[in-house]
């Protein structure tokens, strides 16, 4: 059975999901907010590509999808609690 080839934009979805947990020990809260949006956007071409093209890469796209949804809910939860302000 021949190896699948490897997905290009799953691991970059995972870098920017940890970047995104990174930023958010940051001071930046639109930075942060655009972290998390590429993270998803990263993270929806992969999956679709993964699935087109039956490709590897499949854990690292899912890890970086679960990673940024707990940043999303973790900075809509400190939005909610201390506003925009610093």
């Amino acid at each position: 059975m021949p190896r699948k080839k490897w997905n290009a934009m799953a691991v970059p979805a995972f870098v920017s999901a940890l970047g995104a947990v990174a930023l958010g020990f940051g001071t930046n809260l639109w930075l942060l907010v655009g972290a998390i949006a590429l993270t998803f956007v990263l993270c929806a071409w992969s999956i679709a590509r993964i699935r087109r093209k039956e490709q590897a890469g499949k854990g690292f796209t899912v890890a970086a999808l679960i990673i940024g949804v707990l940043a999303a809910l973790l900075t809509l939860m400190s939005i909610g609690r201390y506003g925009t302000e610093l």
